[in-house]
């Protein structure tokens, strides 16, 4: 023969799997005359697995093309006798596969000898690679062959794509992966343009669409729909070629709606591809066909799981009585019969398979229908989607019932592992016990949903209550919300302890959401149902309290010192640590909006004690993070600041991000203060992000808008600043957020200061005290610096009579009037030019000349006394203004201001005394 290869063209361009092509180069290793690769690993057989439709075909044909133009320096080919293809798809006889593999070389029969010994002895001699493709339905013959050549051939390889290996001795395996795909989590804009054309799935789709239609491009208004069909389709090549075809007649749009019967939808492949290629349902049927009635039973039942699923969950949703073989099976396609009907669980479908299902989940693994992936130890398995939509097709069509019994064998199992986790989400095991239900929550999301399909509502309210710490604490809020909400509204469940557990995490979680108007009457229900349940709800019936009274402090204080009362006085009584430490948090924020310190104080660190006590690192951090807001409103910035990052490095490492958004709003504000400008608008803006993802639409939002409007206020972007806080104040009043609304009236009062309007100053600052009065909440020390700035800023520009006049007619407004005030247009200026003074005190972290000329005496080595009498000012006064640089630079001692000083070149600033202030 004198051609050298037999491989055909290629019709389309080969996309991607750069690696791939490089890798099975690799793993076929030390090629004769052309690759040196000494240490890597080599085999004479390779094959290539993977589900149907995920390209080993094509990638098996593009590494042999590239074989056959390979030339080393001495111009040697790699496989002198050439790369010979073997098609064996429409081959249906084993014994014919010698056979098939001789006609490749014009091998005839003489003689006595058959085809292999043919082959043996032309081959015998040959340096070549054989590629054997499509090996699955004749593995068994095709792995004979494979050993009966390689054994006698020495210089042959064998290159051959099967869904499963061929399993003799020195087989390498490589499962040929998805084409990669762009992770959109956390991007909801999705990605740059450019960087979406950078996966090799987008460039499937987008050139084989263009083969379709000419005209077609990816763009900014497609972009998200082509990677919604990416992703769905798991970047499995057929599947995105058949989708591809259907902008004929679809938009991109239309197709990702429709992937959902995506068997009916992707059906218009090449008329002269293989017919398991021309329709994605004929790829599945043939994958389908080659299983044993065991592995098909596997199969389809684990195609319940969403998401993915571990062993034991599969032996107790597809195989839920024991391991152990059955002896009264009569047979594996009729039902079992049991003989022991009393301690025997209920059968489902066909009942229990009599088997164990692990060598059928391994074989399954090795046929490519299963992924399993292991991690840190533990092994998780996992089905394409595509895969999975065709097994759950199956198992529909299974005996009467075999569907609906699998799937509640699957809801009672993830109730079960939610109510075991749920105590554990409050030891010192929570972090484990967070990750198992992170990493089980489609499971999760399944099994609620047939919760409600199926009118199982008190098992769907076991479920979704047993869940509401981790909806909480990770940030699910409104699928919580929402799937809660509709269980409790559902038919059926009666008076119970998870009726009212779901009653008060549903309300939480309005509160969370902005449904507003039910949250009340959600927790007084369940605070109802609770009592009247006795003993059994008097172990809840502290944290429900503490939970409704935390959703009215900034609401109604009066209301929420009643509840916690109740709750610390039940839970003590009822010897619950739990809903105990949950209270004396609510009370320790309760006392702080009332400036009463000392018993916030004592009531955070009871609370930190038990929690640590408990192991429950979520609300020890949470204590702890209350305790950094006490020191914050007193104006101990330092400490603030000490407790807030160890409160936020327990959040990070609890991936707990209410926790964080609480921890990081405190560390903005201090840097704020301290006049670190860009710190602070990195840690808020990241995290007005992060809540505004999460669906937040009040008390975070309106606390980092309100942050942020004080730090634009400060740098001098006065239109910036307006725009925060308008939103901020809309956000409070439409949440009844009352707490917060004379602050944000008072920055409001300050903004007009600024921009010279001080009657609407001394309104806005009226109107913030008359409201602080009637909360009976005083402004705490921290906000006074700010408030003594601007005050004074706006009486300057006016008479005392008009001042308080002003004043007097912002105290007379009702609450509406006095928001509707702020939120009157106003006309603000350019924002100026920084003047030398605010130039000076950005470059030397927010200090005044002032602070700055005491700054420079401490580096002289002077004490308090000296400096006062240096400056000619009271000792008081000096030590004030240490306090103030100490908080300010974050510094504990004077001997880190003087090094600070001293690091920034101060000198004795005695001149200017003007520019002080």
């Amino acid at each position: 023969m004198t051609e050298r290869n037999n491989l055909p063209l290629a019709l389309t361009r080969f996309i991607g799997r750069e690696k791939e092509i490089a890798e099975v180069t690799r793993l076929l290793g030390d090629l004769p005359g052309f690759l040196n690769l000494e240490g890597l690993p080599r085999t004479r057989l390779l094959t290539l697995t993977g589900s149907g439709g995920c390209g080993k075909t094509r990638l098996a044909l593009q590494v042999a093309r590239d074989l056959t133009g390979f030339r080393n320096l001495s111009g040697l080919a790699p496989f002198p006798d050439g790369v010979w293809l073997i098609e064996l798809s429409a081959l249906a006889d084993p014994a014919l596969v010698p056979q098939t593999v001789a006609s490749i070389f014009d091998l005839r029969a003489s003689g006595n000898l058959a085809p292999m010994d043919l082959l043996k002895n032309y081959l015998r001699e040959k340096n070549l690679l054989l590629v054997l493709d499509n090996c699955e339905h004749l593995i068994d013959a095709c792995a004979q062959l494979a050993e009966a050549l390689l054994t006698s051939c020495p210089d042959l390889k064998i290159l051959a794509t099967s869904r499963e290996p061929l399993n003799i001795a020195g087989e390498i395996t490589f499962r040929v992966p998805s084409l990669a795909l762009p992770d959109l989590r956390g991007q909801p804009q999705g990605l740059p343009l450019h960087d979406l054309a950078q996966f090799e799935a987008i460039q499937l789709f987008t050139e084989r669409a263009r083969v379709a239609q000419s005209d077609f491009a990816l763009t900014d208004a497609n972009k998200a729909f082509i990677a919604q069909i990416c992703a769905r389709l798991d970047g499995m090549p057929l599947a995105l070629e058949l989708a591809a075809a259907r902008v004929k007649t679809l938009s991109v749009e239309q197709i990702a709606a429709r992937l959902d019967d995506r068997f009916h939808l992707l059906t218009t492949g090449s008329r002269t591809a293989p017919t398991r290629q021309q329709t994605l349902r004929a790829a599945m049927e043939w994958s389908y066909a080659l299983l044993s009635d065991d592995e098909r039973i596997v199969l389809n039942r684990v195609s319940v799981f969403a998401g993915g699923w571990t062993l034991d969950a599969a032996e107790a949703v597809t195989n839920p009585k024991s391991q152990k073989p059955n002896p009264k099976i009569e047979n594996r396609n009729s039902k079992i019969e049991i003989q022991n009907t009393e301690t025997a669980p209920a059968p489902i479908g066909i009942s229990d398979l009599g088997f164990g299902i692990l060598d059928v989940l391994s074989r399954l693994v090795d046929k490519s229908l299963v992924i399993a992936e292991t991690r840190d130890g533990a092994t998780r398995y996992r089905m394409l989607e595509t895969i999975r939509q065709y097994a759950r097709e199956e198992l529909a069509q299974a005996e009467s019932g075999e569907r609906a019994n699998v799937q509640n064998r699957h809801l009672e199992f993830f109730v079960k592992l939610a109510e075991e986790a749920e105590p554990k989400l409050r030891r010192a095991e929570q972090i484990i016990w967070f990750n198992r239900l992170e990493s089980e929550l489609d499971n999760f999301r399944a099994a609620l949903d047939w919760s409600t399909r199926a009118e199982k509502i008190e098992t769907g309210l076991r479920l979704g209550g047993a869940l509401g710490q981790f909806w909480v604490r990770h940030g699910y809020w409104s699928e919580g919300h929402k799937r809660l909400v509709a269980l409790l509204k559902s038919k059926g469940g009666e008076k119970s302890l998870a009726r009212a557990n779901a009653l008060h995490l549903a309300a939480e979680l309005s509160n969370r959401t902005g449904f507003f108007v039910e949250m009340r009457p959600l927790f007084e229900e369940s605070i109802q149902m609770l009592r009247e349940l006795g003993e059994e709800g008097k172990r809840w019936l502290g944290y429900a309290l503490a939970r409704y009274a935390w959703a009215y402090l900034d609401r109604d204080l009066a209301l929420a010192r009643t509840l916690i009362e109740e709750g610390i006085r039940t839970s003590r009584e009822s010897g619950n640590l739990f809903g105990l430490g949950h209270c004396l948090v609510a009370l320790g924020l309760a006392t702080r909006r009332l400036s009463d310190f000392g018993t916030a104080r004592s009531a955070l660190e009871e609370s930190a004690a038990l929690f640590q006590t408990l192991g429950d690192m979520h609300m020890y951090a949470l204590a702890l993070n209350s305790h950094a807001v006490v020191d914050y409103f007193e104006g101990h910035l330092h400490k603030a600041k000490t407790s807030y990052e160890h409160a936020l490095r327990i959040f990070q490492e609890l991936n707990d991000k209410i926790g964080v958004g609480a921890a990081v709003v405190g560390l903005g504000d201090i840097a704020r203060l301290q006049g670190n400008y860009a710190e602070a608008s990195a840690l808020l803006q990241k995290n007005l992000t992060l809540h505004r993802n999460m669906g937040q639409v009040h008390r975070e939002v309106v606390l980092d808008l309100y942050y942020l409007g004080l730090l634009e206020l400060t740098k001098g972007n006065l239109r910036e600043s307006n725009e925060y806080l308008q939103e901020s104040i809309t956000q409070a009043h439409k949440a009844n957020l009352r707490f917060w609304l004379p602050f944000l009236m008072d920055a409001f009062g300050y903004l007009a200061a600024t921009v010279k309007l001080p009657e609407r100053a001394a309104r806005l600052f009226g109107a913030a005290e008359v409201l602080r009065e009637q909360l009976q909440t005083p402004m705490p020390p921290v906000y006074r610096d700010d408030y003594e700035k601007y005050l004074p800023l706006a009486r300057a520009q006016l008479d005392d009579a008009m001042f308080n006049a002003a004043f007097a007619e912002g105290r007379a407004m009702n609450l509406d009037q006095a928001i509707a005030f702020a939120l009157a247009e106003i006309e603000i200026p350019d924002a100026p030019a920084l003047s030398p003074r605010q130039i000076a005190k950005e470059k030397f972290d927010g200090l005044t000349a002032r602070e700055r000329e005491v700054a420079a005496l401490i580096a002289q080595g002077k004490s308090n006394r000296a400096i006062a009498d240096a400056l000619v000012l009271s000792e008081r006064t000096i030590e004030g203004h240490v306090t103030n640089i100490l908080n300010k630079l974050g510094f504990n001692a004077r001997t880190q201001i003087a090094t600070w000083a001293v690091e920034k070149g101060l000198p004795r600033e005695d001149k200017n005394h003007n520019d002080r202030k």
